[in-house]
């Protein structure tokens, strides 16, 4: 029988033990061509100029991280390999026995592993075109384009790609495998089946003190990063994230013992049909798989987080330009005699063509706040406070009352009204207003730029803004009573500008014709122009860059932690298949089995999740806090699109680690 025969007819025999092996190969490859097709994806979508220079940069990030992606995926496939080689030491060994040289099995085995990896590839790159298309339609909507000429997309690009990454991880495979058998003895192969581990558990007290002090240090480690998450400093959190890899670790490798000592002092439950067995089983994987389980965790943990921040900024992000931009252009000058207004009408009755605009001032001078945990300092004087752990918002703008009304009725805001001798503060940034709410309840009285001494004309900051953003990034601007500044204190005046409801196209010759106008007029005394348009393409990019980085990171990070649960399950289940005919023999049947099985695979799956769910807690309460400036809207979205793709990768994960293993033990 030829070398092609031999490997044909073993990977039909083993085919159903290659299904985890299998499928990760076909998730790597799918997922290699969908995210390195971007480009041409979006090719055919009529993308502006500044979306097809965010497709480009995005196109660079993705094709440096396909290489690590491509490290992350050939370390698995050689991990997958190497149980693949174990679960068939004896058939290798048996070869050996009836004269087969070393070099012939390694040839079966380099035949068997080009099959696996021609089939992967092909499945794979079926699955990556098909999703490819539904990306496209993603893409699209991301970036709000044409979708009128949308059309099947094949990225030759892509392919060529994915099929040199993947041959040359094969080739590392390959080489490996051929070093392996070519140093395995023959006695080896035969003892290759291990004995189950022995539960070498630590003394029940220091079991148990130990996974409480896990608890513990994970729980000071979640104060840290809780208890003033606006002034949580590089040296707290990296203290934090310290404590929270030593916990996790320190939790794992006391699991075993409170795993037994719990589940047996609950007789009722430890000693129901093989729960016994299961709790023993479960203690046995759990004492053996510390570092695994620990690492597993914490990759999940940083997946989830990435996940959910990324899609809760996709999702708030372009709601924040329609909010913090109720206009869609605007202009600034700091020349002091100059009317803004005026650049509109003079110059080819491009008001006419406008919904509307406005111009006003902006003058300079307010006050510096800094703020620690404890203490709240005002200075009217400008004076630089610098102390570690202290920060500092300075207002160095104001703008009349009579202006701000005006504004805020043009931006469909509240208006306000102060007296002759008060004051108040505008800002829509999260880390800044409670503290301006603080300066305004507590009375303090202020004389900016050495003039009349104002008082709070309100209890609370206004939520507002004055310039158009993407964000709410409005740190502050003084409000002060009409004629309390004169032209000296003139900033600069600034012009804001809406257009009629028109496409999207002649909106971006509006921002073109504007753009040219201000130029023109004011040259280097412009100090910028920003529009709408500008922002949203900005804004589309920032989360298209957060969606697609951390689901190409997230899904290899959860690739990878399911498909080495899975194998190590699968290796206790190869290596434990004695001791299920031990159970049989004692009158267990096929039924008790497999719900026994079904439990520790569960377990097995669910402790190191349950733990990274946990962990995600405090861990989004600080990244929301840190990311309030572009999303502040609800979780939920993220949430629950993050469970679909745990639960569709893990879950695949998890039924074919049960049924491989429930074939397993009946063997």
């Amino acid at each position: 029988m030829t070398t092609f025969n031999i490997s044909l007819r073993n990977m039909k025999k083993s085919i159903r033990d290659y299904a985890i092996y299998f499928f990760t190969l076909m998730l790597g490859v799918c997922l290699f061509y969908v995210f390195n097709s971007i480009e041409t994806q979006t090719t055919m979508l009529a993308l502006s100029k500044d979306s097809r220079e965010i497709v480009k940069l995005l196109v660079q990030m993705i094709g440096a991280i396909s290489t690590f992606v491509a490290f992350v995926l050939g370390f698995l496939i050689i991990y997958a390999s190497r149980f693949m080689l174990k679960r068939r030491a004896k058939e290798f060994a048996l070869y050996l026995i009836l004269g087969m040289s070393k070099r012939k099995v390694s040839a079966i085995l380099f035949v068997e592993t080009l099959m696996i990896g021609f089939l992967s590839l092909v499945m794979g790159l079926l699955f990556g075109v098909f999703l490819s298309q539904i990306t496209s339609i993603f893409v699209g909507k991301l970036f709000e384009a044409n979708m009128t000429k949308y059309s099947f997309v094949f990225s030759a690009e892509a392919f060529q790609k994915t099929g040199l990454y993947f041959a040359l991880i094969f080739l590392v495979v390959i080489f490996f495998n051929t070093i392996e058998i070519s140093r395995s003895k023959l006695i080896n192969l035969m003892q290759a089946k291990r004995r189950g581990e022995m539960i070498r558990g630590l003394h029940p007290v220091i079991a148990v003190v130990g996974f409480f002090a896990s608890i513990g240090i994970l729980g000071y480690a979640y104060y840290l990063v809780c208890q003033n998450q606006e002034n949580v400093t590089q040296k707290i959190l990296t203290t934090a994230i310290l404590l929270g890899v030593v916990g996790t670790f320190l939790f794992f490798w006391t699991l075993a013992g409170i795993l037994v000592k719990f589940a047996s002092s609950v007789k009722g439950i430890y000693y129901r049909g093989l729960n016994s067995f299961t709790f023993r089983q479960l203690a046995s994987q759990a004492n053996t798989n510390v570092i695994a389980m620990s690492v597993i965790c914490l990759m999940f943990f940083f997946t989830i987080c990435v996940l959910i921040c990324s899609v809760n900024i996709k999702t708030a992000i372009n709601g924040n330009v329609e909010k913090y931009a109720p206009a869609d252009y605007m202009a600034t000058t700091r020349e002091k005699t100059y009317d803004a207004e005026k650049m509109l009408k003079l110059k080819g009755d491009i008001a006419s063509q406008l919904e509307d605009s406005m111009s006003f001032r902006v003058y300079s001078g307010g006050f510096l706040m800094s703020m620690n945990d404890k203490d709240l300092v005002v200075d009217p004087k400008f004076q630089e406070i610098k102390k570690e752990g202290w920060f500092s918002y300075p207002i160095r703008e104001a703008v009349d009352e009579t202006t701000y009304n005006e504004l805020a009725k043009y931006y469909g805001n509240k208006t306000i009204h102060l007296a002759d001798d008060e004051y108040t503060v505008v800002s829509n940034y999260n880390f800044t207003g409670r503290y301006y709410d603080q300066i305004l309840g507590s009375g303090q009285k202020l004389n900016l730029n050495g003039k009349k001494e104002l008082k709070p004309g309100t209890k609370k900051h206004v939520e507002g803004e004055v310039y158009i953003s993407s964000n709410a990034d409005n740190i502050g601007i003084v409000v002060v009573p009409d004629g309390y500044y004169t032209d000296r204190d003139l900033e600069q005046e600034v012009i804001v500008a809406k257009y009629p409801t028109q496409s999207r196209k002649a909106r971006e010759k509006m921002d073109q014709k504007l753009i040219r106008i201000a130029k023109k007029d004011l040259g280097a005394k412009a100090a910028y122009t920003r529009t709408k348009s500008e922002m949203a393409d900005a804004s589309i990019g920032l989360s298209a860059f957060a969606v697609f980085i951390a689901l190409y990171i997230g899904c290899i990070f959860l690739i990878s932690g399911a498909a080495i649960l899975a194998i190590k399950e699968l290796s206790e289940s190869a290596d434990n298949r004695e001791r299920y005919r031990m159970l049989r023999k004692l009158g267990a049947d096929e039924r008790q089995i497999n719900r026994a099985l079904f439990a520790q695979i569960g377990i097995f799956f669910v402790m190191p999740l349950a733990l990274a769910v946990i962990h995600s807690v405090p861990g989004m309460l600080f990244a929301r806090c840190i990311l309030s400036v572009l999303s502040g809207g609800s979780l939920v979205p993220a949430i629950l699109i993050t469970i679909v793709i745990f639960g569709a990768v893990y879950g695949s994960y998890f039924l074919i680690t049960y049924y491989t293993s429930r074939r397993m033990v009946r063997e």
